[in-house]
């Protein structure tokens, strides 16, 4: 997409238009975040041009997206998705969306400039950025949650990279580099094996929200929902929408499967499960489904993979990463939030009455608490409290789940 961008519309300058020769000076001859930076100017369309707004939207739908104003759609690319010929032939022709974004590129460029990363004193995210745009032949996308939040006029403090190279992976390169230069690097574990893993790498504090992290392109680390797989290309300043609904259900905080069929979407993943659990708890922020056969689906599977061994540990990795941490009152709030978001939604697909919901809940996901509520004194009679009247409210007997759990 970023290519197509480069080619059919950053290529050409119309006379008369100055305003939009930043990205041809920028294509030919800046390699890193900072030269792009420095000759950015407010991109505009050539003259006489009509843009190609998306499906449904207006001009001025688009300059409301959010708090993001003057997005214009450059171009929608079709392309056939060879593994659903079959099964699903309206999913032959489907367009992923390029855009330029000026406030999400001065966004994006003001935090890699300024923000340093955690535990590497003096080290901005753009130099680490560099490092990899100057090596050659790769490319640096931000991606995920900081562009959905950024189009509701948040700056995250989680800021995500996906890695690409024509030479290989990126993440044993950026790994030796750190180590030559005396930075803190770090490859998650495998939760099976204890082994590292090559598919993603943290530079600096591993615990801090402002590590810089990365993920290589290809690792199944590209998002879950259509709102978490947008892109923004570092390099040639094109906000990418793979899916062409990435904007469109950041700013309705809808939660939309980017797969063609919800099999496939719940098969490809890492840790079985970890779709569902996270959709849960992106309900819990506020979240809606598109619809009501897609929350039935998020719930039976949920009912049936999360009751495994292996949806236990994929339980356990989520509280440890997202629910339990920060501090005992974050910790106690998050938890309540996540617990009222799955029972209700348990409840809303019609799979459960609410005190069936309840004992699920107690039986395959209170159950992994244990060692978690060990981290901060005293969470554990808190977390107590609410779980037993909750049970009281629906009429059900108290049992610790976690003093189960060896």
């Amino acid at each position: 997409a970023a290519l197509a961008l480069d080619r059919r519309f950053w290529r050409k300058q119309a006379s008369g238009h100055a305003e939009a020769q930043l990205p041809v000076k920028l294509m030919r001859t800046a390699s890193s975040h900072t030269s792009m930076q420095a000759n950015a100017q407010t991109p505009h369309l050539r003259g006489g041009e009509t843009p190609l707004w998306h499906a449904g939207w207006s001009a001025p739908k688009v300059e409301k997206a959010g708090i993001a104003p003057h997005v214009t759609l450059q171009a929608t690319l079709p392309y056939t998705v060879q593994p659903h010929a079959d099964e699903s032939p309206e999913m032959l022709l489907t367009t992923c969306n390029v855009y330029l974004a000026p406030s999400i590129q001065e966004m994006v460029h003001s935090v890699l400039r300024t923000r340093e990363v955690a535990g590497i004193p003096g080290v901005k995210f753009g130099d680490i950025v560099d490092i990899v745009l100057n090596k050659g032949a790769s490319r640096v996308y931000v991606s995920g949650g900081f562009l959905r939040d950024a189009f509701c006029g948040h700056v995250g403090d989680d800021m995500d990279f996906l890695l690409r190279s024509m030479g290989g992976s990126l993440v044993p390169f950026l790994e030796a580099v750190s180590k030559a230069k005396g930075w803190p690097v770090n490859r998650k574990s495998d939760e099976k094996t204890g082994q590292g893993r090559w598919d993603f790498i943290a530079i600096g504090d591993k615990e801090a929200k402002m590590k810089w992290s990365a993920h290589p392109c290809g690792s199944g680390c590209e998002g879950d929902f259509c709102m978490n797989t947008l892109l923004y290309d570092i390099h040639s300043g094109a906000l990418i929408d793979p899916t062409g609904k990435g904007i469109q259900d950041s700013v309705n905080f809808i939660l939309r499967h980017n797969r063609g069929n919800f099999t496939e979407w719940v098969e490809e993943d890492r840790l079985p499960g970890m779709k569902l659990i996270r959709y849960f708890n992106f309900v819990s922020r506020g979240y809606s489904p598109p619809n009501h056969d897609f929350r039935r689906e998020i719930v039976q599977a949920s009912l049936k993979i999360l009751a495994t061994s292996t949806g236990k540990i994929t339980t356990g990795v989520f509280l440890k990463r997202k629910l339990i941490r920060g501090s005992a009152q974050t910790s106690l709030q998050k938890e309540a939030q996540f617990r009222n978001a799955m029972i209700t939604e348990m409840v809303k697909s019609g799979h459960a009455s609410r005190a069936d919901a309840v004992q699920w809940y107690m039986d395959h996901v209170a159950s992994c608490y244990g060692s978690h509520l060990q981290k901060f004194p005293g969470l554990e009679g808190k977390v107590e409290q609410p779980l037993k009247q909750m049970l009281e409210d629906e009429g059900l007997q108290w049992k610790k789940p976690w003093s189960l759990v060896a």
